[in-house]
């Protein structure tokens, strides 16, 4: 792996097969840290692949999905619930042109190992009510057009809607029991 991350400098700008080989490796190598488990490794490899520049329209976005999960995954078995808090609330300021907070919850919507992350996080942090602002936002969502939710690729669904709504209300339930 190391050899093949080496070579980045020399071909990560100029050559697609290496960008895309690159990307799927630091993936890989994130999740292989994560088994044996050398967690900080893998919250490295995850974040790397997720500040790559990637555009919606190559398909690879789906790479950045899996890092994210497997890295909420990583901080959730450390129990380092803040880096999760302060990572999520890092996409209220994210520019419209890359991806944020809007277009990863509602990318999610079906992924409830992501969801629970964010849901358990927010209650061992003592931070729901931030976190259900934070799907407020999500479920408010209005692109500015139809082509520019497709251009960003968000799902602005009505489904995904009711999902974040969902999950929203599992965070009430959440913090009526705290």
């Amino acid at each position: 792996m190391q050899n093949c991350k080496s070579l980045s400098e020399l071909f990560h700008e100029t050559d697609v097969f290496y960008k895309i080989a690159y990307r799927e490796l630091l993936l890989t190598e994130g999740n292989c840290h994560r088994q044996c488990p050398d967690h900080e490794m893998a919250v490295k490899s995850y974040q790397n692949l997720l500040s790559q520049d990637i555009d919606e329209r190559s398909g690879m976005r789906k790479l950045q999905f899996d890092a994210l999960v497997g890295l909420f995954a990583t901080w959730t078995e450390m129990k380092s619930f803040q880096s999760i808090i302060e990572f999520v609330c890092s996409w209220k300021n994210e520019p419209v042109q890359r991806p944020g907070l809007s277009y990863w919850l509602r990318k999610a919507t079906h992924a409830n190992e992501f969801h629970m992350s964010i849901i358990v996080t927010g209650k061992h942090a003592g931070a729901i009510g931030e976190v259900i602002s934070l799907y407020q936002k999500a479920i408010g969502y209005k692109p500015p057009n139809h082509s520019a939710a497709d251009e960003l690729g968000i799902d602005s669904s009505a489904e995904a809607t009711e999902q974040l709504r969902y999950f929203q209300a599992v965070l009430r339930y959440h913090r009526s029991t705290c």
